[in-house]
């Protein structure tokens, strides 16, 4: 029964907009007795447009980058670059 109602639902409201994208008149002009056409000239509103001026030129650092000087090491420890263990079931 749900379904139902959801396939008439969405069948109306297609077959509204193409009602209102095909609604025209013989004159060509806005009829002030059509329900239509009154409603979408009510509801529309105008509004200005805004354009935003975005600038896509490259920006470049004023200071390089600090470079980080580490220490040399001696000997190489194997368990120092393994990844993190995983977490327990227990924890």
């Amino acid at each position: 029964m749900v379904a139902l109602v959801g396939i008439v639902c969405v069948a109306l409201v297609m077959m509204i907009g193409v009602v209102q994208a095909a609604h025209s008149h013989p004159s060509g002009h806005i009829d002030p007795d059509c329900a239509l056409c009154v409603t979408a000239h009510q509801a529309v509103q105008v509004v200005a447009l805004i354009t935003l001026d975005i600038s896509s030129q490259p920006v470049e650092h004023l200071s390089p980058e600090p470079v980080l000087q580490l220490p040399p090491r001696s000997f190489f420890f194997r368990l120092d670059c393994r990844p993190p263990p995983a977490e327990s079931i227990f924890a």
